[in-house]
């Protein structure tokens, strides 16, 4: 009884400490994210009527509730990680020369959500193109870190255009653990209590190195990383852009 006590509360301290380092990386790539954003609003945009900014208003809300939503049932990461070890690309992605990235949106419930603001934005008469890109807080794996005094490098996800005017850009975050594996279905990415579903077949984070595409790198290096760790926190930016 004594020694299964003292295991559990190892494992609830190790993990309870990845909650903290968890914390610690939100701050850090919030900060840097502010940045970001506050370089990228300083696009010169067209006088904006009252109709305009609603229609932004409505249309910023729309990608904020696909992004919480997507975040709490677990599609956004299972997304994130549908990734094929074998083939070093994402499930479904085109054979071009930008691996892990789609350019269309991606068959799942996370994609199918973006298609249907693209396609109500349509239907009111706006044509748009949907972007995605994911924003590392750190690159471990790199010589020099890529988040510090600079912008931390984003890699982009689902690419279509960058159009002439942006009008919206909503961003999340999605903490990756070592233990996490690929091609896990949503419902093991919930971010409420969940039972725990793993797969002997498919890689977990802590099990990459240096010659892995995956294109999400680790916080630290790759030999640092545990399943018990916190791989890394990435910011999930969506970017809506007016064609």
């Amino acid at each position: 009884m004594f020694r299964g006590r003292l295991y559990a509360t190892n494992a609830e301290s190790r993990r309870g400490q990845a909650y903290v380092a968890e914390a610690l990386f939100a701050v850090v790539l919030l900060a840097g994210v502010t940045l970001v954003v506050t370089g990228t609003l300083a696009i010169d945009e067209p006088a904006l009527s009252a109709d305009d900014r609603e229609a932004q208003t409505e249309l910023e809300a729309d990608v904020h509730n696909v992004l919480e939503q997507s975040k709490q049932e677990g599609s956004l990461k299972s997304n994130m990680l549908n990734w094929d070890d074998v083939e070093e690309r994402y499930v479904g992605e085109e054979d071009t020369n930008k691996t892990g990235t789609y350019e269309d949106f991606p068959d799942t419930l996370f994609g199918d959500r973006l298609i249907e603001i693209d396609q109500r934005d349509d239907d009111l008469g706006r044509d748009v193109d949907i972007n995605v890109k994911f924003v590392p807080s750190k690159n471990g794996s790199a010589e020099t870190p890529a988040f510090g005094h600079q912008r931390p490098e984003s890699h982009p996800f689902i690419e279509w255009s960058d159009a002439s005017n942006k009008m919206v850009t909503v961003d999340t975050h999605v903490t990756l653990y070592g233990d996490d594996q690929f091609q896990l279905p949503p419902r093991a990415h919930r971010t409420e209590p969940t039972q725990s579903t793993v797969s002997a077949n498919t890689t977990k984070l802590a099990e990459l190195d240096d010659d892995d595409e995956f294109p999400i790198p680790p916080a630290s290096s790759y030999d640092e990383v545990g399943e018990d760790d916190i791989y890394n926190v990435v910011n999930v930016r969506v970017i809506v852009w007016e064609i």
